[in-house]
């Protein structure tokens, strides 16, 4: 009996190809029960790779593997089609595979066509694998750039329902987290808060329902980062969030470990960025200094 997962990833933004592919088994041999992953991840013109590159490993009880197979049996994965697909380009498929006894099966769910209780048991056995270190490296020493964005997307220690809801923009989700008693403040990995996640989303909606809610704009990251910082790499309504945190009381004067304020990302994100958001960064930066 084991479950075995592959994903192979495509995404192209402006002239850089991003390549990603790992592979997930996991076995219950009384004892010993282990993950193993192979991954790689480059750069078109410049060679980057995860801080994993060939195998690793992570080890859970049998009792733990067994149930999470379990799980993928009961919720009926026998019953699933082979592969399912949506009409969008340059995104992820997943390859599930299940083996009890005599009986295989693979599923191949691109674009998040297949039920999404299968990638909800996926997240789960990547979150007991810990893959978010074997991609990543040590949460404590990422940054915003270029972590953030993919941070809200795969398990990662720490990361919260509230995280991920602030992430997507779900205002109602965000406020029902709130409501059942989440900790606004509550810092992940690599301790960011659901604030920061927050300016990620297209609409600024869930900034101030988490500012009601208690969220302090200052918390300050493990790198020493804080959400005005995050909010001045956002690329939807940049302006919007930056006034909403700076009402909130967020300080302009921080620097993080690397001698970096808010203004210091906004003014590096302009010179990589659209030239058509000159005149607004121009607004940016005044609202910053």
């Amino acid at each position: 009996m084991y479950y075995g997962k592959s994903i192979t990833s495509r995404r192209i933004e402006g002239n850089r190809l991003h390549r990603h592919r790992a592979h997930f088994l996991l076995w219950p041999v009384p004892g010993l029960h282990r993950y193993t992953s192979s991954q790689r991840y480059r750069l078109l013109g410049r060679k980057r790779t995860c801080n994993t590159d060939g195998p690793g490993s992570a080890y859970v009880s049998s009792d733990v593997a067994r149930s999470i197979i379990e799980k993928f049996r009961t919720a009926g994965f026998w019953t699933l089609c082979a592969s399912y697909d949506r009409m969008v380009s340059d995104v992820p498929t997943a390859i599930t595979t299940l083996h009890i006894a005599d009986y295989q099966k693979s599923v191949s769910d691109r674009a998040e066509g297949a039920p999404g209780w299968l990638r909800e048991l996926d997240y789960q056995v990547e979150a007991l694998a810990n893959t978010h270190r074997w991609i990543h490296g040590d949460p404590a020493v990422e940054v915003f750039q270029p972590f953030l964005d993919s941070d809200r997307h795969g398990p990662k220690p720490g990361f919260t329902a509230l995280m991920r809801a602030s992430a997507d923009g779900d205002v109602a989700e965000t406020q029902k987290e709130l409501t059942a008693g989440a900790d606004p403040n509550a810092q992940d990995g690599s301790g960011w808060t659901a604030l920061m996640y927050a300016t990620l989303a297209m609409k600024p909606d869930s900034i101030p329902v988490l500012l009601r809610g208690g969220a302090d704009p200052n918390v300050r990251s493990r790198m020493g980062q804080t959400a005005l910082m995050a909010a001045s790499l956002a690329f939807f309504a940049t302006g919007e969030k930056l006034e909403m945190l700076l009402a909130a009381g967020a300080r302009k004067d921080i620097h993080d470990v690397l001698n970096m304020s808010a203004l210091d990302y906004l003014d590096n994100a302009a010179r990589t960025g659209p030239s058509a958001r000159t005149e607004e960064y121009q607004k940016l930066r005044l609202l910053l200094k």
